[in-house]
């Protein structure tokens, strides 16, 4: 290897390496982890066809980003809508309503997770964390899939797409499409 060739590759590793640490990137694993441990039986119970692999699609279309052939995410918590799955403070408001999933706030008090209840949880509390943030988002995806979707069919790239596009994400964002969704989703999984 010659020279220049070894000096361009370390340039492009070190421009890499400051990308990540500019945008407070994340990896895709440590987020697929947070997803796990949110929905697992002893924390909120989401036993939903799809619901995982809706969440970590969600993670890749809202904030995913590829760093050296290596799929991270960035994890922006300035501005009003934030954080990984790129959450608005009208969802976690809707969220401390009591008629809002009442069960799965009553496990999460339950499971040890926090030392607040969900109640008591502040804006900067759950983003303090990527566990709060994924246990967040996984409570407003089943809040909208029961409460505003009537339970749709997630088993398919295609139906959670359109769940994506119709429910979670901005209806001002005229760039977001279901074809949106399903090319993110495979240019990061293929």
């Amino acid at each position: 290897m010659s020279k220049y060739l070894r000096e361009f590759i370390r340039l492009v590793n070190d421009e890499s390496n400051m990308l990540a640490e500019s945008l407070n990137l994340v990896s895709h694993t440590e987020v697929s982890n947070a997803i796990d441990n949110a929905i697992r039986p002893e924390r909120l119970d989401i036993k939903i066809q799809g619901f995982s692999d809706l969440m970590r699609e969600i993670s890749i279309v809202e904030s995913g980003y590829k760093v050296n052939d290596a799929v991270q995410h960035n994890n922006d918590l300035s501005g009003g809508i934030k954080g990984v799955f790129q959450l608005s403070p009208a969802a976690l408001t809707q969220l401390k309503e009591k008629t809002a999933i009442p069960k799965t706030k009553e496990r999460f008090n339950k499971s040890g997770a926090s030392q607040n209840s969900w109640e008591s949880q502040t804006y900067d509390d759950i983003f303090s964390s990527l566990k709060m943030q994924a246990i967040a988002a996984s409570m407003y995806v089943l809040w909208l899939y029961l409460n505003i979707a009537g339970s749709p069919n997630l088993s398919t790239l295609n139906s959670r797409a359109a769940f994506w596009k119709k429910y979670y994400n901005t209806a001002s964002d005229k760039d977001a499409t279901q074809q949106t969704y399903i090319d993110r989703v495979n240019e990061f999984t293929m």
